[in-house]
């Protein structure tokens, strides 16, 4: 029993040993975001295949070559079956494609740009994801040990309850009174607990930590008192909220004078050299094994005329459809400033019920206490007990919760404004 027992105590240490633990800072969030997620690590994967793509203009002015060798089976007529070998090569320059190549080439750097605007939005959408997650964590975890806190004072007014009972100042009735509080309180430190599972599981996931690092938070669920000063709204800052539709705005007018130039003609210089054997018309032609060669060179002009018509009506839809973006743009850049400054006076709002908040918990306290004492003296019944405690933890849970929805709302501000 003694070496099963050996075992197991050994099993769990080096299980203790291998779990990671880690402790969470809010300041180091960007940080842990930008070397762990997957999402941002994919966004900026996206960014350097765009880079990649960049550079056509001058590629498509590159020589094309082409090099080819053939050997074909034929048959005329009542002869047997011969073979006609041939080979060539081909070089082709363009020299003019109606600035086609010119305008995919600017359609290609916009496109990058547009890439590296989402990576920075990504960016930005899963740092205040994963901050307002760190708030909910930090909330939750301050709950529990209020919840657990609640239990120990129900727990002593029950006992206070079973004294008087026995002293026969009181009745049973004041004991059911505090037990079916100690049931709600343990429904909802249990419903707490599962859910702080939850979030850290979610953390973890976004963090692209393992399942069995071990994560600690702060244990208080504090504020900043000084948050103003860093929030300044600069029309720079959320540019990145607006520039993806201004940079669809400018790849549909790419687009659109791309396809209006459906009717302008494309020039390339082109030179060969083939070699073949001439294959025999007829039958009572004379078959030569002698092979042929040929070389050709000259300017080469094709202009699509059915593809005209279509070409300018679908540049003229992507110009109104360019036009439209544009406006939206200009729309949202108005939003986001408005918003912004809406926010940012309801969190001072939301600030100033946190002092409120404090002092509350102080008078509850208070009266919790004065309570207690007369419940103590029989001058006071378990429901005024129990509806002090309730109070008392009601304005301690209040308060939990207006700090939270200020931190979450500041993540979001923060958000808005790039930070």
């Amino acid at each position: 029993m003694f070496i099963l027992s050996l075992i197991f105590t050994l099993l769990l240490a080096g299980t203790a040993i291998a779990q990671e633990k880690i402790s969470v800072n809010f300041n180091e969030l960007n940080h842990l975001l930008e070397t762990r997620s997957q999402k941002i690590q994919a966004a900026l994967l996206e960014k350097e295949a765009a880079d990649l793509r960049q550079g056509n203009l001058w590629r498509s002015f590159l020589p094309k070559l082409m090099v080819y060798g053939r050997l074909e089976n034929y048959k005329i007529e009542s002869r047997d079956w011969r073979e006609q070998p041939a080979s060539g090569a081909e070089i082709s320059l363009n020299l003019f494609n109606g600035s086609r190549d010119w305008l995919e080439s600017e359609y290609r750097t916009i496109d990058y740009q547009a890439k590296s605007n989402e990576a920075l939005r990504i960016n930005a959408e899963e740092l205040q994801s994963l901050r307002q997650l760190y708030w909910e964590i930090v909330y939750t975890q301050e709950k529990i040990v209020l919840l657990e806190s609640m239990l120990k004072i129900n727990g002593q007014n029950l006992n206070a309850a079973a004294r008087r009972i026995r002293s026969g100042v009181a009745t049973s009735s004041d004991r059911i009174e505090f037990e079916m509080k100690d049931v709600d309180l343990k429904r909802d430190l249990s419903a707490s607990k599962l859910k702080m599972d939850a979030l850290k599981r979610n953390f973890r996931v976004m963090t692209d930590l393992d399942e069995k690092t071990h994560l600690i938070f702060p244990t208080n669920l504090d504020h900043d008192h000084d948050f103003i000063s860093n929030l300044k709204i600069d029309t720079k800052a959320y540019d990145f909220l607006i520039k993806e539709v201004e940079l669809e705005s400018r790849k549909k007018d790419v687009l659109a004078k791309k396809s209006s130039r459906g009717w302008w003609p494309s020039v390339e210089a082109f030179a060969a050299h083939n070699t073949f054997k001439e294959r025999p018309e007829s039958e009572t032609e004379i078959v030569s094994d002698q092979t042929k060669s040929e070389t050709l060179y000259g300017l080469k002009m094709t202009v699509d005329l059915f593809s005209g018509l279509n070409s300018h009506r679908e540049g003229a839809a992507l110009s109104k459809e360019s036009a439209a973006a544009r406006k939206l743009a200009n729309l949202k850049r108005k939003e986001i400033g408005v918003d912004a400054l809406n926010e940012i006076e309801d969190l001072k709002f939301q600030h100033s019920q946190i002092h409120d908040a404090e002092s509350n918990i102080e008078r509850a306290e208070k009266y919790y206490k004065l309570t207690q004492s007369e419940y103590s003296r029989g001058v006071k019944n378990s429901p005024d007990v129990l509806g002090a405690s309730e109070r008392y933890f009601d304005n301690q849970l209040k308060r939990l919760e207006i700090i939270r929805d200020f931190q979450l709302a500041k993540a979001h501000v923060f958000f808005k404004l790039g930070q």
